[in-house]
């Protein structure tokens, strides 16, 4: 009898996180049209009276587009968290070093426009998992951008990855040389909008690392972080090699 209605409670409780994630894409999506046609109007109010303004009229009108912006940005990031378990993909074996590489190439202007490097140190790059491969792809976009937002003044960020196989698993981990942060604070940093630092010094929405937390342990994985101030952060990946179940769109 416990048995059954500990059953019964993990089905209402699967069925009401997905009502709560496909409530999250609706609202999320309806957000976007008034946030379309206030900015539309306020660069129309630039436009027309652009001799008229004064520089306090043009700072109030920077700043309704940087606060239309960011929400846009909030929108766009809660949409993409809310998508990772109700616009799933199927499994299929990928190569890992492949999925590496569409992330970088998906950076690189900044990775230019910074002098970001990066290095593969004792990496197979032969290795296959069994994942979404374009979920994968957003993880490792999401840490290497981490890493170049996070890095030291004045310094380009250097990024290494690297690589081990057990028996079932693989293990990855993405380290560099950025500014770091106390290790007291490793659990918050997954947490949605928990943000160590201040949005006017680094920008974001402080979702991206919910959002890898979230992929991984929908691929039955784990990720966990190291880090020291002033000396960088390395995130460790822990993901199946493979997996005899199977995964339906």
């Amino acid at each position: 009898m416990a048995e059954q209605k500990d059953r019964k409670f993990m089905e209402l409780l699967s069925q009401k996180n997905k009502e709560l994630e496909e409530f999250a894409y609706v609202a999320s999506h309806d957000l976007q049209q008034p946030l379309r046609v206030l900015k539309g109007f306020t660069q129309l109010v630039e436009s027309r009276l652009e001799r008229k303004l004064d520089d306090e009229d043009k700072e109030l009108i920077y700043y309704i587009n940087k606060s239309v912006t960011n929400m846009q940005a909030l929108i766009d990031d809660l949409l993409g968290y809310s998508r990772i378990t109700t616009n799933v993909r199927q499994f299929t074996m990928a190569n890992i070093k492949e999925i590496i590489d569409e992330a970088i190439k998906n950076l690189q202007p900044i990775i230019d426009e910074t002098g970001t490097t990066f290095k593969f140190d004792n990496f197979n790059e032969y290795t296959e998992i069994y994942c979404d491969p374009i979920q994968m792809t957003q993880v490792f976009q999401n840490l290497f951008d981490n890493s170049i937002k996070y890095r030291k003044q004045n310094l380009p960020a250097v990024i290494t990855i690297s690589s081990r196989k057990t028996d079932i698993n693989l293990i990855i981990s993405v380290q560099d040389n950025g500014i770091g942060f106390d290790i007291s604070h490793s659990e918050r940093i997954f947490k949605i909008f928990q943000r160590l630092h201040s949005e006017d010094k680094y920008p974001g929405t402080g979702i991206g690392l919910s959002i890898c937390k979230k992929i991984i342990e929908r691929h039955d994985g784990i990720i966990w972080v190291e880090s020291e101030e002033g000396v960088g952060t390395t995130f460790y990946i822990k993901i199946p090699l493979y997996d005899d179940k199977i995964f339906i769109q």
